[in-house]
């Protein structure tokens, strides 16, 4: 989703939405708290009847198979970079398919969306402080030790993403990730987003932003 006020300049960052398939008219987006980057700093200062210039849909997300190709996935997120997992579980609910999440934060508070993922799927959650789920990082949980999965789907900061890509792989998991490359155009005519990959370099918000770890250079 590539989204900027009307009376502000193009921003520097495309946001993360909770859903736009079947949107009809309507659009749920997450966002970091007010002064913490650019993007959100500009939409906490809007009003309710601002103008607000929307390009979606962009890219293209992750896989979801409707075949039954996948019947036990793990969904891994952190940050903000749960949003676009929320629905792709639902996505994978309504296939009839149980979701698996692992939701990764610094403490308790940070945790996004929480009691949404608990309505949409099993939820497992770790805190860099310990004060909820296991304690440490996502690749820390104990899941990743006891059960098996057949799809992994990824999205958060990039050593994140390549921690989960390098244990998704020793396990032989297929795997893929939603890249946070920052964006300017959301059209690839900008060229800052692009990431180098097996099949050359593209533009995450074109071609993206949604990669099987198999294409990219990690």
């Amino acid at each position: 989703v590539f989204l900027w006020p009307g009376n502000h300049d193009i921003m520097d960052e495309v946001l993360h939405d909770e859903g736009v398939s079947g949107y009809q008219g309507r659009l749920k987006l997450t966002t970091v708290s007010k002064g913490s980057s650019l993007p959100a700093n500009v939409l906490w200062s809007e009003d309710c009847g601002d103008v607000v210039n929307v390009v979606v849909p962009l890219g293209h997300g992750f896989t979801v198979p409707e075949d039954g190709a996948v019947q036990a996935p793990l969904l891994v997120g952190g940050g903000v970079g749960v949003a676009p997992l929320l629905e792709t579980g639902c996505q994978l609910k309504a296939l009839g398919v149980q979701p698996t999440f692992l939701l990764g934060a610094r403490t308790a508070a940070d945790l996004l969306c929480l009691e949404r993922f608990e309505e949409a799927g099993r939820t497992l959650v770790t805190t860099e402080n310990g004060e909820a789920g296991e304690q440490g990082f996502v690749t820390n949980h104990s899941v990743w030790q006891r059960e098996v999965f057949d799809q992994v789907y990824c999205c958060g900061p990039q050593p994140m993403m390549k921690a989960v890509a390098r244990m998704a792989r020793e396990k032989g998991w297929p795997c893929e990730v939603s890249l946070e490359n920052r964006m300017a155009c959301g059209l690839g005519a900008c060229l800052c987003c692009v990431e180098d990959t097996i099949e050359g370099h593209v533009c995450v918000c074109k071609e993206g932003p949604v990669f099987s770890i198999d294409k990219l250079k990690w």
